[in-house]
């Protein structure tokens, strides 16, 4: 993909589908995810998944 492809093609989601993300997935995406630079090489890698919805509400 072509950068102007991915900045022209991007757009935001204002909604999400109630379905569950399977902990395979959430797992598989955190993996990718600290492959990621980050600031002055830290790697201050923290992922919380909530997955109870009343616990999802109040935050």
């Amino acid at each position: 993909m072509l950068l102007n492809e991915a900045i022209m093609g991007r757009h935001s989601i204002r909604s999400f589908r109630p379905d569950p993300v399977e902990k395979s997935l959430l797992l598989t995406l955190a993996d990718a995810a600290q492959q990621a630079p980050s600031a002055s090489n830290l790697q201050a890698w923290r992922f919380l998944f909530i997955t109870d919805q009343q616990l999802k509400r109040k935050s």
